[in-house]
């Protein structure tokens, strides 16, 4: 809403109205339930300004919907823009904001695919099987990672894990891994121009190459068009076509003015290999992951879900075989989406998806000759060895190359080795602490009944007491002597298990991060979401 009296003398904008709302106690938002609340703050606010009697001359009113919401649609093989959706509401002017290609808003998890996972498996020696763990972890300046799902943490998980449940501790591991410069790079490539790598704001140097660039938190944020160009490189082999919304402009005379053949900006981001391994990763997103709400029924879908950790924005970024789609919804005073709103992105790009693909043959994402597959331990990421790795042994793809050389081994599977090796001896243990515990509370008794019988005064009911007593002493010290040696027993048995499975140091258990510099990185909090 905006209210902007004309005059001579002055003007009032929505800024004015809004201070005059928090100093007089009438609201401290400009978000309305209605048309007719707004409009009444619009006259109590006249109301007030005019009260020395002035004259409004004249006056517009305009009204925005809100949440709102952005969409871009793409031929990922042409680059053509099939269709672009700036906001929501009655267009009632030209040339107003459009908010898939003129807004930055932080992308969330949907940058984690872009910013780390791509450039982690096309240049950085990453692979969907590569393991990190989901334990506690901090950034570089002290502040703790957190999970979108809370304090709870997965333990060993791989990218493929990483990236189908949208896991924050994994992502920022593996950028850490990798260094925010390469991702910053890849980011470039993708044809992102909101990125900065320095930029000095009100005497602060900013930077988006930090960790945080992980989960999407950055100093300015992305454009929906933008975000959807690198998805539809994934979608399109890893080659980049820079989004266009024309095909040729010629004048009245038929001279060719503009020609996307001759005028667009291609490259190739990354191996083909590496795009499909994303993609795979991100069929698991859609099918069984955080964005299950996007699967279609017509064909094939891949995506990634993105909500930054305060809810003020959510998207979803997906392709099919035929074309790639990516929508954002949120408040455009940044205020926290709620309830069934949380879900408006995964919404809005099923329905569009569904109805542009009705009659499409279906597609599965065609996989390139140089894939293979290989049967790893999700433990080690490394070769599975059969009757050890048991049921964490699954068959997953790698580009050419990139195939573990090394076998699993007992370190990766201590719980499960110490487990089955003490489990006899923790048997016995478990019985002779029962057993202790009864004892005890039979010594408890029968010091009680002697008390009772030496108050009374009965000699035999005294001797009787005395002798259940005594023998409940001895068995007392019987259990405790047979707790002891089943302790003994049960901590020489972990002792050994332990010697066979020495856990070998994790490197990425320290929050260090060895390229941090002396600038001030974005909001952590930004990104995170799911």
């Amino acid at each position: 809403m905006s209210s902007i009296p004309r005059s001579s003398t002055a003007y009032y904008f929505q800024d004015d109205v809004l201070d005059w709302m928090k100093q007089t106690g009438a609201g401290s938002s400009i978000l309305f339930t209605d048309q007719d609340a707004a409009r009444s703050i619009c006259e109590q606010y006249k109301a007030s300004v005019l009260a020395g009697g002035e004259k409004e001359t004249n006056e517009i009113i305009s009204f925005t919907a809100e949440p709102q919401i952005s969409l871009t649609l793409e031929d990922q093989r042409t680059g053509y823009v099939l269709a672009i959706v700036g906001g929501r509401g009655e267009k009632t002017a030209n040339r107003t904001l459009n908010r898939a290609t003129s807004t930055d808003r932080q992308p969330g998890s949907t940058f984690k695919v872009v910013s780390t996972y791509a450039p982690a498996l096309d240049a950085g020696g990453k692979t969907l099987a590569t393991t990190y763990e989901d334990a506690p972890y901090t950034y570089a300046n002290g502040t703790p990672v957190r999970n979108w799902y809370g304090e709870a943490y997965r333990g060993t998980c791989t990218i493929r894990d990483g990236i189908r449940d949208s896991l924050n501790i994994i992502a920022v591991k593996t950028l850490t891994d990798i260094t925010p410069e390469l991702g910053y790079q890849y980011l470039l490539d993708f044809g992102f121009t909101t990125i900065v790598d320095r930029e000095i704001i009100n005497d602060q140097v900013f930077s988006d190459i930090t960790q945080t660039m992980a989960l999407g938190g950055l100093t300015h944020g992305v454009r929906n068009i933008e975000l959807n160009a690198a998805y539809a490189t994934i979608a399109n082999g890893g080659e980049y076509i820079e989004p266009k919304f024309y095909t040729k402009v010629t004048d009245h005379d038929g001279n060719v003015i503009l020609d996307t053949s001759v005028d667009r900006k291609t490259r190739q981001v990354l191996q083909p290999d590496t795009a499909w391994l994303l993609t795979s990763a991100m069929v698991d997103v859609v099918t069984k992951g955080t964005g299950t709400r996007c699967q279609i029924s017509e064909t094939q879908a891949a995506g990634k879900t993105g909500t930054t950790s305060d809810e003020n924005d959510v998207w979803f970024s997906g392709y099919t075989n035929y074309y790639t789609c990516t929508t954002w919804a949120g408040y455009d005073e940044e205020v926290n989406l709620s309830g069934l709103e949380s879900g408006i992105a995964k919404i809005l790009w099923k329905a569009v998806m569904e109805r542009v693909h009705e009659g499409y043959a279906w597609k599965d994402f065609t996989q390139p000759a140089g894939i293979t597959q290989a049967s790893v331990c999700k433990k080690s990421g490394r070769l599975s060895v059969a009757n050890l790795c048991g049921g964490n042994a699954y068959t997953e793809y790698f580009a050419q190359g990139t195939v573990p050389t090394e076998s699993c081994d007992a370190s990766f599977h201590q719980e499960e080795i110490i487990s089955a090796a003490t489990a006899d001896a923790q048997a016995a243990l478990d019985q002779a602490n029962t057993a202790l515990a009864q004892a005890a509370e039979l010594l408890a008794a029968t010091q009680q009944a002697l008390a009772t019988a030496q108050a009374s005064g009965d000699a035999t009911a005294v001797q009787d007491a005395t002798t259940n007593y005594t023998n409940a002493v001895n068995y007392y010290q019987n259990m405790q002597a047979a707790q002891q040696q089943a302790q003994a027993a049960y901590d020489a048995a972990l002792a050994a298990a332990q010697a066979q499975t020495a856990v070998p140091t994790d490197p990425n258990a320290a929050g260090n991060d060895p390229n941090a510099g002396t600038v001030v990185t974005p909001d952590p909090n930004a990104g995170g979401g799911q």
